[in-house]
């Protein structure tokens, strides 16, 4: 099994966290098929330069939550069917809920400060203001990072949002205490390479494909409250299945996301 990643110094993430996660992407992703021996523990000790003890923490989390069966003097072996759910999985359920992704998740400030409203921002809502609060956090799921959030708040409505006021919650859901409730919203989902900065903090090599998903959020009056920048890891993202329609127009096939 060739190394899915690197398992290094990480602030609030264990070594051996980082092995399991690694581990279960590979179970997920099928690198280690039902049945499937994992690489021995000297391998994977060598493989990911961590210890014994590290290696065999993370195989007795997969163990205890039923996705692998070990076996004494033998090796680990993947089990067909994992009992616990894919914690990804389980985000996922959560993300069209505000107040509850953002209880699940845990956010770290790396920027609150007040800015010029950048040129790329001006250019997607031209009604923004000229100054703007920026708010950049990331976001850890059970100990790992998977998100880095830059979130733009407009000078008419970000007067009054300070860091405490924020906390770990999501910037719509206090704006909307504040009396500036969100009605609509546009968003826009690309792909972009890491840079160096962004690929530390989210353990991912440099350059390595990350999903940017960006939002536009507006008031009843079509007033914009914030502009999101999110870019995620794409083996974590929360995302969920959506329900296609096809339609026949004429000689022509149609298709769009059913209601």
């Amino acid at each position: 099994m060739q190394r899915l990643g690197k398992v290094g110094r990480r602030a609030g993430v264990a070594r051996y966290y980082q092995l399991y996660s690694l581990l279960v992407r590979a179970l997920n992703d099928g690198v280690i098929p039902a049945g499937g021996a994992f690489p021995s523990e000297s391998e994977l000790m060598r493989s990911y330069r961590v210890s014994r003890n590290t290696v065999r923490h993370a195989l007795e989390r997969l163990e205890t939550e039923k996705r692998v069966l070990r076996r004494r003097g033998s090796r680990t072996y993947a089990l067909s069917k994992p009992q616990a759910r894919p914690a990804w999985d389980r985000l996922a359920d959560l993300r069209f809920d505000l107040d509850r992704y953002a209880d699940a998740t845990r956010a770290k400030c790396i920027e609150f400060a007040w800015v010029e409203t950048p040129a790329h921002v001006l250019r997607r809502a031209p009604d923004f203001d000229v100054r703007s609060l920026r708010i950049e956090r990331t976001r850890s799921f059970e100990g790992v990072c998977f998100g880095l959030v830059a979130s733009y708040v407009p000078e008419r409505v970000g007067r009054e949002l300070t860091r405490r006021k924020l906390g770990e919650r999501m910037v719509l859901s206090v704006l909307g205490e504040m009396g500036h409730k969100p009605d609509t919203g546009t968003q826009t989902i690309t792909a972009v390479g890491a840079d160096t900065a962004t690929a530390e903090l989210l353990g991912v090599p440099s350059g390595a494909p990350l999903l940017m998903v960006q939002l536009i959020a507006r008031d009843a009056k079509g007033q914009p409250l914030e502009y999101q920048e999110c870019l995620y890891r794409p083996d974590v993202y929360p995302t969920q299945p959506l329900p296609i329609q096809y339609e026949s127009v004429g000689n022509e096939l149609r298709w769009g996301i059913a209601r």
